[in-house]
C-alpha cells in the first residue's frame, strides 16, 4: 500500500463493527458469569470500595494504589458496574493501539479490535478488578502521548505503571533511558558533544525525571503522613515471601502461546520483522518483550512473590495484536488472510486456557479431594463457545458456608473465616466479624473465646499465614456442618 493511502486509511466502519463484537462478547461473559478468575479481584473490588468510606485504604499497598485510584471511583455502584468501567477502558486501550499502528504504517486497521480481543486472555481479564486492565492502559497511552511529543502527560503514565503493578518500575526506567538517548536527550548530546545543547538537555531530563517520579512521591509523602511508613522499600523486599516458589526460565513461553493464542503468537513473531517503525519513539515498543524477560527472569529466580501466572503478561495483548496485524499484512492472499483471521476469532471464543486453569483451580484436585482429570480429559471436557465463568465445587462451598452464616449467626455472636469471598457472599452483617490476623500465633488460638464460629476452607486458612489445619481443630473445636467434600466446614469453639 502507498504511503498516501496508508495515510488516508482511517478507522471505519468495520473497525468499530470489530470493536463493537469485542465489547459485546467481553460484556456478556460480565453479565452471565457468576465467578471470577482470581480471588485477588474480590480483595481489590472491597479495598477500592470501601475507600468510599474509609478514604486512606487509598493508599493501600498490597491492593496496588493506582489500581485503586482507577477503579475507586466506580466500586461503590458494585462488582459488576466496576467490571463494566474496566472493560471499556480496556476498548480505549485497543483504541489507542490502533491509532499507533496507523501512525506505524501498518495496513489493514479493520482487523486490530479482533487481533487484540480475541486473544484468549483478553476476554478474560480485560473487565475484572484487576491490575491487567490498568496496567494495559497506561502502557499503552504513554507510548502514544510519546509518540505524539506529549513527554509530560508520556512521563506520568510511565510513572503510574510501578504503582499499578510493582515490576512497571521497569518500564519506568526504560523510558527514562529512552528520553535520555532520544534526540535531544542528555546521552545524545554528550556523545555528539554538542556542548551547547547539554545544559538544556540536562534540564529537560531533569523535568521529565520529576512528572515520572510525581506519582510515586504523591504516594509515599501522602503515605508517610498517614501511617509513617515509605512504600518505596517493598523494591528492596526482594523475597517477601517463599510461597510462590520458582520455575524454569522458559516458563512464560508456553503460557504466553497460551494466553494470547497460538495464531497470535505466529503472526506477531513474523510482524515483528516487517515492521519499518523508523521514529525513536519506537524503541519504547521494545518494553513489551523486555517485560516478558523480565517476568521470566523474576520466577525463575523466585523473587518478589511472582506466581508465574500468565494474567501477568496480559497487558502485552496491545503490542502484541499491533506485531501480529503486521504479520497478517505478509499474508497476500485474501482467502488465507481470513483463514487465519478466522483462527484467532475461534480460539478467542474457545479460550482453553480459561476453561482449563478453572478446572483445575476450583472445580476439581486438592481442594474438594476428587482426583484430578487427565489432559486428555480436560481437552474433551471444553465447550465453544468457552461459557461463562461459574463457580466451581470449592467455590459453591464456600457461597453455601456463608449463606449458613446468614442465616445461623446471632446477632453479637463472634465469627471469623480467611477467605475473601464470604464478605462477597454475605448478604448480612449478623454478627462479630473478628479480624482473622489477631489469631496467627498459638497463644493467641488459645484464647478464642468459646462459642466463636469459624467457617474453615482447604484453600487459605492452611496456610503457614494462618495456621489453621484440620489437625489444629481437632481440639477445642466442633464441627458443626461441611461442603465439598469437607473442604468448606463450620467450626464451633468449645469449652476445653
Amino acid at each position: 500500500m502507498r504511503s498516501e493511502e496508508m495515510r488516508a486509511e482511517g478507522l471505519g466502519h468495520g473497525f468499530w463493527l470489530g470493536m463493537l463484537a469485542v465489547f459485546v462478547w467481553c460484556l456478556w461473559r460480565i453479565l452471565a458469569g457468576e465467578a471470577w478468575p482470581l480471588d485477588d479481584e474480590l480483595s481489590h473490588y472491597q479495598i477500592s470500595a470501601e475507600v468510599w468510606n474509609d478514604p486512606a485504604q487509598l493508599l493501600h499497598l498490597w491492593s496496588r494504589p493506582g489500581r485503586n485510584v482507577f477503579h475507586a471511583p466506580v466500586a461503590g455502584f458494585g462488582l459488576e458496574v466496576t467490571r463494566i468501567w474496566t472493560l471499556v477502558w480496556a476498548m480505549v486501550a485497543i483504541w489507542l493501539a490502533a491509532s499507533e499502528a496507523r501512525r506505524m504504517r501498518v495496513a489493514g486497521l479493520v482487523f486490530l479490535p479482533l487481533l487484540v480481543g480475541f486473544q484468549c486472555w483478553f476476554p478474560e481479564l480485560a473487565g475484572t478488578v484487576l491490575t491487567q486492565t490498568p496496567f494495559m492502559l497506561a502502557w499503552i497511552a504513554g507510548v502514544w502521548l510519546a509518540a505524539r511529543g506529549r513527554l509530560r502527560g508520556a512521563a506520568v503514565c510511565f510513572g503510574l505503571l510501578g504503582l499499578i503493578r510493582h515490576e512497571g518500575v521497569a518500564i519506568s526506567a526504560m523510558w527514562g533511558l529512552w528520553v535520555a538517548a532520544a534526540p535531544g536527550g542528555l546521552l545524545r548530546e554528550l556523545a555528539a558533544r554538542n556542548w551547547a545543547k547539554v545544559g538544556p538537555a540536562f534540564l529537560r531530563a531533569g523535568e521529565l525525571g520529576l512528572w515520572t517520579l510525581l506519582p510515586h512521591m504523591v504516594l509515599n509523602v501522602a503515605t508517610f503522613f498517614e501511617n509513617g511508613t515509605w512504600p518505596f522499600l517493598i523494591y528492596f523486599d526482594e523475597k517477601p515471601t517463599e510461597m510462590y516458589g520458582s520455575g524454569p526460565i522458559w516458563h512464560f513461553v508456553p503460557l504466553i502461546v497460551a494466553g494470547a493464542g497460538l495464531p497470535v503468537i505466529l503472526l506477531a513473531m513474523a510482524g515483528v520483522r516487517r515492521i519499518k517503525e523508523k521514529a525513536w519513539v519506537g524503541v519504547l515498543y521494545w518494553t513489551y518483550p523486555a517485560y516478558f524477560l523480565l517476568h521470566s527472569v523474576i520466577f525463575w529466580r523466585g523473587m518478589f512473590a511472582s506466581g508465574g501466572y500468565y494474567h501477568f503478561l496480559m497487558p502485552m495483548a496491545p503490542w502484541l495484536g499491533i506485531m501480529a496485524l503486521a504479520g497478517l499484512g505478509g499474508i497476500h492472499q485474501r482467502g488465507w488472510r481470513y483463514a487465519v483471521l478466522s483462527l484467532v476469532v475461534f480460539f478467542g471464543l474457545l479460550m482453553p486456557q480459561e476453561q482449563v486453569s478453572h478446572q483445575l483451580s476450583e472445580d476439581e484436585g486438592h481442594l474438594t479431594k476428587v482426583p484430578m482429570k487427565s489432559p486428555a480429559e480436560l481437552v474433551r471436557s471444553l465447550r465453544f463457545p468457552a461459557p461463562p465463568r461459574q463457580l466451581g465445587i470449592f467455590q459453591t462451598g464456600v457461597k453455601d458456608g456463608s449463606r449458613w452464616l446468614d442465616e445461623n449467626l446471632g446477632e453479637d455472636e463472634k465469627w471469623f473465616s480467611c477467605h475473601v469471598a464470604v464478605g462477597h457472599f454475605r448478604q448480612n452483617d449478623r454478627g462479630r466479624q473478628l479480624g482473622f490476623s489477631e489469631f496467627q500465633s498459638p497463644e493467641a488460638k488459645a484464647k478464642i473465646p468459646e462459642g466463636t464460629v469459624f467457617l474453615w476452607e482447604a484453600k487459605y486458612a492452611q496456610e503457614e499465614n494462618f495456621g489453621w489445619t484440620e489437625e489444629d481443630l481437632a481440639k477445642g473445636w466442633e464441627k458443626v456442618v461441611e461442603w465439598a467434600n469437607g473442604t468448606v466446614v463450620v467450626y464451633r469453639r468449645v469449652d476445653l
